[in-house]
Protein backbone atom coordinates (compact mmCIF):
# COMPACT_ATOMS: atom_id res chain seq x y z
CA UNK A 1 0.00 0.00 0.00
CA UNK A 2 1.45 3.32 -1.32
CA UNK A 3 0.90 6.41 1.11
CA UNK A 4 1.19 10.01 -0.35
CA UNK A 5 1.50 12.78 1.30
CA UNK A 6 0.17 15.89 0.70
CA UNK A 7 2.41 19.10 2.16
CA UNK A 8 0.91 22.50 2.20
CA UNK A 9 4.42 23.57 2.25
CA UNK A 10 7.28 24.74 0.42
CA UNK A 11 10.41 23.89 1.92
CA UNK A 12 14.03 24.52 0.57
CA UNK A 13 15.92 23.38 3.24
CA UNK A 14 14.83 21.50 5.95
CA UNK A 15 11.06 21.43 7.99
CA UNK A 16 9.64 19.52 10.61
CA UNK A 17 5.73 19.69 9.86
CA UNK A 18 2.84 17.91 11.86
CA UNK A 19 -0.47 16.76 10.03
CA UNK A 20 -3.80 19.18 10.29
CA UNK A 21 -6.67 16.74 10.15
CA UNK A 22 -8.73 19.62 9.14
CA UNK A 23 -6.90 20.42 5.36
CA UNK A 24 -5.35 16.47 5.16
CA UNK A 25 -1.67 18.21 4.85
CA UNK A 26 1.38 18.50 6.11
CA UNK A 27 2.12 21.95 7.99
CA UNK A 28 5.25 23.37 9.75
CA UNK A 29 5.82 22.97 13.25
CA UNK A 30 5.46 27.01 14.84
CA UNK A 31 6.68 27.92 17.91
CA UNK A 32 2.80 28.08 18.80
CA UNK A 33 2.30 25.08 17.42
CA UNK A 34 4.72 23.07 18.88
CA UNK A 35 3.04 22.12 22.29
CA UNK A 36 3.45 18.41 23.55
CA UNK A 37 0.82 17.54 26.62
CA UNK A 38 2.20 15.25 28.77
CA UNK A 39 0.16 14.07 32.10
CA UNK A 40 2.22 13.71 35.21
CA UNK A 41 4.04 9.86 35.44
CA UNK A 42 2.30 9.52 31.86
CA UNK A 43 3.73 9.48 28.32
CA UNK A 44 2.77 10.86 25.24
CA UNK A 45 4.15 9.74 21.59
CA UNK A 46 4.03 12.46 18.72
CA UNK A 47 4.33 12.21 15.55
CA UNK A 48 5.86 14.84 13.15
CA UNK A 49 7.51 14.54 9.53
CA UNK A 50 10.60 15.64 8.57
CA UNK A 51 9.89 17.73 4.69
CA UNK A 52 12.13 19.31 2.20
CA UNK A 53 15.04 18.99 -0.24
CA UNK A 54 17.60 17.69 1.81
CA UNK A 55 15.87 14.84 2.85
CA UNK A 56 16.87 13.02 -1.09
CA UNK A 57 20.29 12.00 -0.39
CA UNK A 58 21.29 12.87 3.02
CA UNK A 59 22.24 11.48 6.40
CA UNK A 60 20.21 13.03 8.90
CA UNK A 61 20.54 13.25 12.02
CA UNK A 62 17.90 13.92 14.97
CA UNK A 63 17.71 14.90 18.43
CA UNK A 64 15.64 15.85 21.06
CA UNK A 65 16.33 16.58 24.95
CA UNK A 66 14.08 18.47 27.49
CA UNK A 67 14.90 21.24 29.77
CA UNK A 68 14.07 19.68 32.64
CA UNK A 69 14.75 16.92 34.83
CA UNK A 70 11.36 15.92 35.38
CA UNK A 71 10.72 14.40 31.81
CA UNK A 72 12.45 12.50 29.55
CA UNK A 73 12.39 12.38 25.88
CA UNK A 74 13.30 9.79 23.08
CA UNK A 75 13.04 10.09 19.39
CA UNK A 76 12.71 7.43 16.59
CA UNK A 77 13.01 8.09 13.07
CA UNK A 78 11.13 6.59 9.91
CA UNK A 79 9.14 4.05 11.18
CA UNK A 80 6.33 3.63 9.03
CA UNK A 81 3.91 2.40 11.66
CA UNK A 82 3.07 4.27 15.06
CA UNK A 83 5.85 2.85 17.41
CA UNK A 84 4.41 1.61 21.05
CA UNK A 85 6.10 2.48 24.26
CA UNK A 86 8.80 -0.22 24.04
CA UNK A 87 10.04 0.63 20.40
CA UNK A 88 11.71 3.84 22.34
CA UNK A 89 13.33 1.80 24.55
CA UNK A 90 14.67 -0.86 22.61
CA UNK A 91 17.15 1.93 20.95
CA UNK A 92 17.38 4.34 24.17
CA UNK A 93 17.79 6.74 21.85
CA UNK A 94 17.68 10.60 22.58
CA UNK A 95 19.38 11.10 19.33
CA UNK A 96 19.49 9.29 15.83
CA UNK A 97 21.36 9.39 12.49
CA UNK A 98 18.86 7.93 9.17
CA UNK A 99 19.92 7.28 5.73
CA UNK A 100 17.50 8.67 3.05
CA UNK A 101 19.00 7.54 0.26
CA UNK A 102 17.95 3.82 0.57
CA UNK A 103 14.12 5.78 -0.23
CA UNK A 104 13.89 6.74 -3.79
CA UNK A 105 10.19 8.45 -3.65
CA UNK A 106 10.94 10.39 -0.18
CA UNK A 107 8.46 13.38 0.39
CA UNK A 108 8.09 13.34 4.27
CA UNK A 109 10.15 11.00 6.56
CA UNK A 110 8.08 10.19 10.10
CA UNK A 111 9.74 11.56 13.07
CA UNK A 112 8.04 10.21 16.36
CA UNK A 113 9.29 11.60 20.00
CA UNK A 114 8.02 10.19 23.27
CA UNK A 115 7.60 12.76 25.92
CA UNK A 116 7.77 10.78 29.70
CA UNK A 117 6.78 12.62 32.64
CA UNK A 118 8.58 11.20 36.07
CA UNK A 119 7.12 13.21 38.83
CA UNK A 120 3.47 13.49 39.88
CA UNK A 121 3.21 17.49 39.55
CA UNK A 122 3.03 19.00 36.28
CA UNK A 123 5.06 21.59 34.76
CA UNK A 124 5.64 23.04 31.96
CA UNK A 125 9.12 22.28 30.07
CA UNK A 126 11.29 23.22 26.84
CA UNK A 127 11.20 20.52 24.64
CA UNK A 128 14.56 20.90 21.72
CA UNK A 129 14.43 19.35 18.43
CA UNK A 130 17.78 19.50 16.90
CA UNK A 131 17.36 18.59 12.91
CA UNK A 132 20.93 18.26 10.77
CA UNK A 133 23.09 16.69 8.43
CA UNK A 134 25.70 14.21 9.64
CA UNK A 135 28.00 16.66 11.86
CA UNK A 136 25.92 19.96 10.68
CA UNK A 137 23.35 21.01 12.75
CA UNK A 138 20.35 22.79 11.75
CA UNK A 139 18.44 25.68 13.73
CA UNK A 140 16.29 23.80 16.65
CA UNK A 141 12.66 24.46 17.08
Amino acid sequence: MTIYMNTSEVVNNLALAELDAETESLKEVTEDSFVVAVSSQRFTIKRYYLIGEMLYNKNLTVAVTTGSEDYTAKVLVGYKEYPRYSDFYDTMATGISYDTSNYKYLNALPVDILVESRVISQTDCTIEIEIGEEGEWLPTV
